[in-house]
């Protein structure tokens, strides 16, 4: 009887131990800590992310601006590099003729708080080359969808100057949808799948000339450039944030813990 009364006693003690307020404070601190260093982990790793791609962009800016500086390219030399290099931001003198393709419009872009379309001329270089594509520029949407703005396209021979640009394709959506008519409004500028849709191979890449086309109203049209989506002071500002959010959640954790201990000390002293 003895025994069995001091073994109940024992467990009832280890009981009561298990329980106790401080290990029920241990064990929710060990949750919360670890919950918290994950997230914490997981801040300063998108930081750091975003810390190398502003490098990167940063670095590509710098190249941007050296092509800028460099004398324009011919078309040969133009097509021969498309394939082993990104070609954005070398300038590109060429003589173009207009062909009976339709008017490019790509829909849903934005230039100055607008909402519009990007313009583009299907233009012919020789019988014997791949044609290319030429950016007319920005123009805003009219008041009914349905109905496409009027311009000014090129409608002679011309002899363009400018720079060209290779857009970077979206995962999430990147096929053409071109709607038939005249002009044609697309969703994506796929250049290979605009190649099939007009039947005619097209040079990878667009050329935004310094020429200066106009609208129905005699209006220039935009020359928006953006040749990546992304700056790098905007990665380095995304990487301060994300590290500032670490900061203030290892602060607020800190806190919490060091709140909860003092409130079950003054409970077990009390």
């Amino acid at each position: 009887m003895k025994s069995s009364r001091s073994t109940n006693t024992s467990l009832n003690s280890s009981k009561v131990s298990i329980g106790s307020p401080r290990n029920r404070l241990f064990n929710r601190n060990v949750l919360g800590c670890l919950l918290t260093l994950s997230l914490f982990c997981f801040l300063i790793k998108l930081g750091f992310w975003q810390l190398e791609r502003g490098n990167e962009k940063q670095t590509m800016e710098q190249q941007l601006q050296l092509r800028q500086q460099q004398a324009p390219l011919s078309y040969n030399e133009i097509l021969i590099n498309s394939t082993q290099q990104s070609l954005t931001g070398f300038n590109l003198s060429v003589q173009v003729s207009p062909t009976d393709t339709p008017i490019i419009f790509l829909d849903n872009q934005t230039f100055k708080n607008r909402v519009g379309y990007l313009a583009y001329q299907v233009m012919q270089i020789s019988v014997d080359q791949p044609w290319l594509l030429v950016e007319l520029g920005f123009i805003p949407v009219t008041a009914q969808r349905s109905t496409l703005p009027s311009l000014q396209p090129f409608t002679h021979t011309e002899s363009l100057s400018g720079r060209v640009y290779q857009r970077q394709i979206n995962p999430l959506s990147h096929d053409l949808f071109a709607e038939s008519g005249n002009p044609t409004r697309i969703q994506n500028l796929n250049i290979q799948q605009l190649s099939h849709y007009i039947n005619h191979p097209l040079a990878p890449l667009v050329l935004q000339p310094e020429t200066v086309v106009y609208d129905q109203n005699h209006q220039p049209l935009g020359k928006p450039w953006q040749p990546l989506p992304l700056s790098s002071d905007k990665h380095f500002g995304y990487a301060v944030q994300w590290f500032s959010m670490a900061s203030a959640l290892l602060f607020i954790g800190l806190f919490v813990f060091y709140t909860h201990r003092k409130k079950i000390t003054i409970k077990e002293h009390g």
